[in-house]
């Protein structure tokens, strides 16, 4: 059975941070300045696990967030700022054939499950998602419009170059990134959960990204080549 994120637990009183394993918190080092632009897929209820939640709180960040399961998108809408853009989507790549993504509802672990995904099981996956349903919740399935990111993107009125990219969609990053029309947008960071860091370390190198940091057992982060000059 794969390893998967630890059950959620409470923060603690006063603490800052708002990630898991206090990823916001080792990614600060890297763009520790105000008033920049996120990107955060998925975005859940806007607080729980959020990646983004701390820079628009502490620093004056604002940006882009995009939340598949409808009942989490509007816990979002009303959790996070009006200078945000919030989409209800799942992001595929370039030519995907269909109106929507198949979902499985898992909260915090909800997973598609008619794109390529890089997990060991897919119903491992769900049933350990079970400890993240809340308030009698269950799973379900549902489907999601598609949308490829560039396209929601170019909806949120996005600059060219953003200051990072938060990308948890269990197990469909490379699907994700594959939506990306890299001769128009760009990322000057981004944290990504991978499984298979060989598969897309080779792909974002070929963007004009390197492999920066190790963050967790399957959190890594990268820095665009190019944003110095940028």
């Amino acid at each position: 059975m794969p390893k998967l994120r630890l059950p959620f637990k409470k923060k603690k009183p006063g603490s800052a941070y708002f990630g898991l394993n206090e990823l916001d918190r080792k990614i600060e080092k890297y763009i520790d300045y105000d008033n920049g632009f996120y990107v955060e897929l998925g975005a859940n209820d806007g607080i729980r696990q959020s990646n983004t939640y701390y820079f628009e709180k502490n620093r004056g960040w604002s940006g882009i967030l995009i939340e598949p399961s409808p009942n989490n998108f509007l816990e979002c809408r009303k959790n996070r700022s009006e200078k945000n853009a919030i989409f209800c989507n799942a992001c595929v790549r370039f030519g995907y054939p269909h109106k929507y993504v198949d979902m499985s509802y898992g909260n915090l672990m909800s997973v598609s499950t008619n794109v390529e995904v890089d997990l060991e099981s897919v119903s491992a996956h769900l049933e350990l998602s079970r400890q993240f349903l809340r308030n009698r919740e269950a799973t379900f399935e549902f489907g999601a419009v598609a949308k490829p990111l560039s396209t929601i993107l170019d909806e949120g009125n996005a600059p060219a170059l953003m200051d990072i990219l938060s990308l948890d969609v269990e197990g469909a990053e490379l699907e994700v990134l594959m939506g990306v029309d890299f001769d128009r947008h760009n990322f000057r960071f981004m944290v990504i959960e991978c499984r298979n860091i060989d598969r897309m370390r080779s792909f974002l190198e070929a963007k004009g990204y390197t492999l920066l940091d190790q963050l967790t057992e399957h959190d890594y982060l990268f820095k665009f080549d190019a944003a110095g000059t940028a």
